[in-house]
């Protein structure tokens, strides 16, 4: 065994438990085996020089290593149990010495591979054939192997990935596991995972025969197998996130839309050709990302929607007031303060707003979904429209204290949209008075903001040079703080519609 591995373990690192940070896993599983057992590779090698490597291959499910043995070259083989059996013609016994290895003892010794697989374990047999040392050294000498025995590994689950898988279904998106283990142990795994769930456990050779909607795990994969099956799941329109850390994964990670490598353990070619590394080589973390991007995409819908509602209102009452003959309602200055300090700093608070509940519960949107999509754009024409006509109507009606004033009060009428309308524009559907406010303290702060600038806009003198602002008496202030508050109302109706529609629907799907 400690011949067979590439990995190399020192008492120090089993002392210090460091063996977990060395090579492949299964490599250094191996060697920790011998080293606990009193066999070292460094110090073996030295013995028993290593004269050839040739690494694992896929296609061939076995890696050799050939090292030189007195007067004979060892060829030591490990890999799958059906190949390594398969090529086996003796087997080693207690006493050393071989055995013929008959039909029905290889039949049983695959019986009890599979058994051990069937509990998922990742079961690798190892063999070794002898030949002089004249011979010369070729990879087509792996033939009539004496068997030696089977290495059982068990690769234990994360306890969080059950959880992130089922996260990730009611988020509409498919886990599907790609593995080179054998098909029972694939199936084991997929089962406590939950994967099963979902779908069924086929065989790779089955790939391009079966519809890969109905599967869940792919076991036995070659590199050119995963590359298939991604291409097989684009064609079907499928935005396909791959993951992988060995060199054999490069094509598959370059050809999928996202490729995702390990970053602990991955090698470096998978790294370059992959789009997004994880540093931690944890599944969660993918859910995460996904999870952290729907939420970057709601909150700047929601932004833009407050930011151009806002801004639509404001050349509608300019427009609007112009094309009727009246003075401007707001003058350049005004308009800045409106735009650079009120909107400004209210939209940031939006930019942090924390995930709504139902954020993994929803589709995947399409690829190509724009940010204002028809029910936005119906929402801000309607936040626009509500601003507008109040703004214009508490212009008119005020107009007779003087154009002034009434300038002053649309700014604070518009203050108060703004400081109301951001409330609104915190959800799609729910409504504000089911919102937590202590989830966004920078909300909060800016609502708080927002009030002193609306007061400070209008009562301090400075501001009031700056703006072009008078005082208001005490009822057009109450005024001018209750009819923003209608946006609230009208929104809130939008939403209840737009839950009622959202309910209809559903129950529609599930009487289908």
């Amino acid at each position: 065994t400690s011949l067979a591995t590439m990995s190399t373990i020192s008492k120090e690192d089993l002392k210090n438990n460091l063996a977990k940070e060395l090579t492949d896993p299964t490599e250094t599983a191996m060697a920790v085996v011998a080293a606990k057992a009193g066999f070292y590779a460094f110090a073996r090698e030295k013995r028993y020089p290593e004269l050839l490597e040739i690494p694992f291959d896929q296609e061939l499910r076995l890696s050799t290593s050939i090292h030189r043995l007195g007067r004979v070259n060892r060829y030591i083989v490990k890999g799958s149990p059906e190949k390594i059996i398969g090529l086996s013609k003796n087997i080693l016994t207690v006493g050393g010495s071989g055995r013929r290895l008959l039909k029905d003892s290889k039949e049983k010794l695959l019986a009890q591979a599979n058994d051990y697989a069937s509990q998922g374990y990742r079961v690798t047999v190892l063999g070794y054939v002898d030949y002089p040392e004249r011979v010369p050294l070729k990879a087509t000498m792996v033939r009539g192997l004496t068997l030696a025995g089977f290495l059982i590994m068990a690769d234990p689950i994360r306890p969080e990935v059950r959880a992130a898988i089922e996260k990730t279904a009611q988020a509409g998106i498919r886990t599907v596991m790609i593995t080179g283990d054998h098909l029972l142990t694939a199936q084991a795994i997929g089962e406590q995972v939950g994967l099963l769930n979902y779908g069924t456990a086929i065989h790779a050779d089955e790939v391009t025969k079966r519809q890969l909607g109905e599967v869940s795990v792919i076991a036995r994969a070659t590199p050119k197998e995963k590359l298939i099956i991604v291409e097989q799941l684009q064609k079907q329109g499928q935005v396909v996130a791959m993951t992988g850390d060995g060199v054999n994964d490069a094509p598959a990670l370059k050809r999928a839309d996202v490729g995702i490598a390990m970053g602990e353990h991955g090698s470096d070619v998978a790294v370059e050709a992959a789009d997004m590394v994880l540093l931690n080589d944890n599944f969660t973390s993918i859910v995460g990302a996904i999870e952290q991007g729907r939420l970057i995409w709601e909150n700047l819908r929601k932004a833009a929607l407050y930011l151009i509602s806002t801004a639509l209102a404001e050349v509608l009452i300019i427009v609007i007031a112009l094309l009727a003959g009246w003075p401007l309602p707001l003058l350049a200055a005004q308009i800045l303060w409106l735009n650079l300090v009120t909107e400004g700093l209210n939209s940031m608070s939006l930019t942090i707003e924390p995930p709504e509940s139902d954020l993994m519960a929803r589709p995947p949107r399409p690829d190509n979904e724009p940010i204002i999509d028809g029910a936005m754009l119906m929402r801000f024409v309607l936040h626009s429209l509500v601003m507008t006509a109040i703004s214009l109507l508490v212009f008119h009606v005020t107009l007779d204290s003087g154009v002034g004033y009434a300038r002053t009060m649309v700014v604070l009428t518009m203050i108060f949209f703004h400081f109301y309308n951001l409330l609104n524009c915190r959800s799609q559907t729910k409504s504000i008075f089911a919102m937590n406010y202590r989830t966004n303290r920078l909300l909060i702060g800016m609502l708080l903001l927002s009030v002193v600038l609306a007061i400070g806009a209008v009562y301090e003198p400075h501001l009031q040079a700056l703006l072009h602002t008078t005082a208001l008496n005490l009822g057009d202030l109450l005024w001018a703080i209750i009819l923003p508050a209608s946006i609230i109302i009208v929104d809130e109706f939008y939403k209840l519609a737009l839950r009622s529609a959202q309910a209809w629907a559903k129950a529609q799907r599930a009487f289908v």
